[in-house]
């Protein structure tokens, strides 16, 4: 019984950190997607200048 309960506890901890550790990385996925987003930005607006500016 005893070692089913520090198993079952080393379980739950094993989990509330892996939970933490994907949060973790969910999070700095939507930072780096949200920096593309801007930088793709940047480069369509840096293009439609440049075609503007060649008359395409």
């Amino acid at each position: 019984m005893a070692f089913e309960r520090i198993e079952t506890n080393r379980n739950t901890e094993d989990r509330k950190k892996n939970e933490m550790e994907n949060h973790e990385f969910i999070m700095r996925l939507a930072e780096e997607i949200n920096q593309l987003k801007q930088d793709r930005e940047v480069l369509m607006n840096e293009l439609n200048e440049l075609k503007e500016k060649q008359g395409v």
